[in-house]
C-alpha cells in the first residue's frame, strides 16, 4: 500500500474519504499509539458521497464527533467496535444537543486518553457554551480496534467555561507525556474583549495517576510555582497573569526533544499560524510564524480556518514537519453546499 508522501497527498486522502464513517469535519488531531495513527473530529459529516454538483446529498447526516485510523498509509477506516467514537452525554437534548468534541489525545499506561470538551448549544441558538471536560479511556487491539473502557473526570468536569474567569479553564487543549508526566494544556477567554482573546493554561499529572483529578497541579506563570486548586491563579479577568500564553494553543508535541505548540490568535481567526517553541512545557516560548492561513472565498463560498495541528509522527520525504488546519463553510450553508469544503488543509514547514 502507499504512502502518503507529502501535504498535498494528505488533502487529497482527507478530500476523497466520502461515506457513512467520516465525509468532513474538523479538528484533525493525530495521535500515534500501539503502532497506529488515530485521527480524532469534532462535529462530522456522514454522507454516501456527493451530488453532481459537488453538495452532500440528501440524507447527510453530522454527528457529534468521529475517531479515523489510518490504514496501510493511505486509507481511512473506522476504529471503534460499536457505537460512537465518544458517546454524547445522557443529558444530551433537542435543544442543547450537549456534545463531545475529542480535542487531545495520548498514550499512558497501555491505554489511548482522549480529552474531550463537552459543548452545549446556547438556549437563544447563537453559538455554544464549554461546559467541561472528561477524559475518555481506550483498550487498543493490534489491529488498530479501539474499545472504550471507561468515562472518566478531570478538573474540568462540571466546570462551565465563564469568560474572565481563569478557574474555569477547560482542560482540552492538548496534552503530552514528558519526564514521568502528563502535561494538559487547555483554554479560557479574556473578559470585555473585542476579539474574544484566549489564554492557554498547563497542568500536570503523574503518568500513573491520571486518572484521579486530584492528582493534577497547575501551573502559575507569575509565581513558576505548581498549585493544588486553580482558585490559587491571579483572578484579574483581562490579563490572567497565570496563563502561559495570550492565545489558544490547539496543538502540542514534543519534536526533535522541544516543546512545539501551534496557534492562530484572536480565537483561531487570524490569518497566520504561528508555532511556539521551548525546551519546557510551560516555556518561554520563542514564536515563529509558519505559514498564512486567512479566511476566504473558495469555489464561490466563503470560509473561515482555524484549529491547526502537529503531526510529526508522519514522517514526510522532504523532510517537513505536517502540519493541518481546519477548513469549514462560514455558514453551514456553504458547507452543505460543497462536500469538500468541511476538511482539513496540509502543509509542510521547516520549524526553527
Amino acid at each position: 500500500m502507499t504512502h502518503v508522501a507529502s501535504a498535498d497527498g494528505f488533502t487529497a486522502m482527507f478530500a476523497a474519504k466520502q461515506d457513512q464513517d467520516w465525509s468532513g469535519g474538523d479538528q484533525a488531531t493525530s495521535v500515534s499509539a500501539g503502532g497506529h495513527v488515530y485521527w480524532l473530529f469534532g462535529d462530522s459529516m456522514l454522507s454516501v458521497g456527493e451530488t453532481a454538483a459537488g453538495a452532500y446529498p440528501a440524507g447527510t447526516v453530522m454527528v457529534s464527533n468521529r475517531i479515523l485510523r489510518q490504514h496501510g498509509g493511505d486509507q481511512l477506516v473506522n476504529p471503534v467496535t460499536a457505537g460512537d467514537a465518544v458517546p454524547d452525554p445522557a443529558t444530551r437534548d433537542h435543544q442543547t444537543q450537549e456534545r463531545y468534541w475529542p480535542q487531545a489525545g495520548f498514550v499512558a499506561n497501555d491505554r489511548m486518553y482522549v480529552l474531550a470538551q463537552r459543548v452545549r448549544n446556547n438556549p437563544d441558538g447563537q453559538g455554544f457554551t464549554f461546559a467541561g471536560v472528561e477524559m475518555f479511556r481506550y483498550r487498543m487491539a493490534a489491529d488498530g480496534v479501539l474499545t472504550l473502557e471507561a468515562v472518566l473526570a478531570t478538573p474540568s468536569t462540571g466546570v462551565t467555561g465563564r469568560r474572565g474567569v481563569p478557574a474555569t479553564v477547560q482542560w482540552a487543549g492538548d496534552a503530552i507525556v514528558r519526564d514521568g508526566y502528563v502535561y494538559v494544556y487547555g483554554y479560557t477567554e479574556a473578559d470585555g474583549n473585542a476579539f474574544v482573546l484566549h489564554y492557554t493554561y498547563v497542568a500536570r499529572v503523574p503518568v500513573d495517576q491520571v486518572e484521579l483529578p486530584s492528582a493534577w497541579r497547575f501551573y502559575a506563570a507569575s509565581t513558576g510555582q505548581w498549585v493544588s486548586k486553580v482558585s490559587a491563579w491571579d483572578t484579574d479577568p483581562a490579563n490572567q497573569h497565570d496563563a502561559i500564553l495570550p492565545t489558544q494553543v490547539s496543538s502540542v508535541r514534543v519534536i526533535g526533544g522541544r516543546i512545539v505548540l501551534a496557534h492562530k490568535p484572536w480565537n483561531g481567526f487570524g490569518s497566520t499560524v504561528f508555532a511556539e517553541v521551548s525546551t519546557s512545557p510551560v516555556g518561554p516560548w520563542t514564536q515563529h510564524p509558519l505559514f498564512e492561513s486567512p479566511a476566504g472565498v473558495w469555489h464561490g463560498r466563503e470560509y473561515v480556518t482555524y484549529c491547526p495541528q502537529l503531526h510529526p509522527e508522519q514522517h514526510l520525504p522532504s523532510g517537513k514537519t505536517l502540519v493541518s488546519v481546519a477548513w469549514n463553510g462560514k455558514a453551514l450553508a456553504d458547507t452543505m453546499a460543497d462536500a469538500d469544503l468541511y476538511k482539513p488543509r496540509f502543509v509542510e514547514v521547516v520549524l526553527p
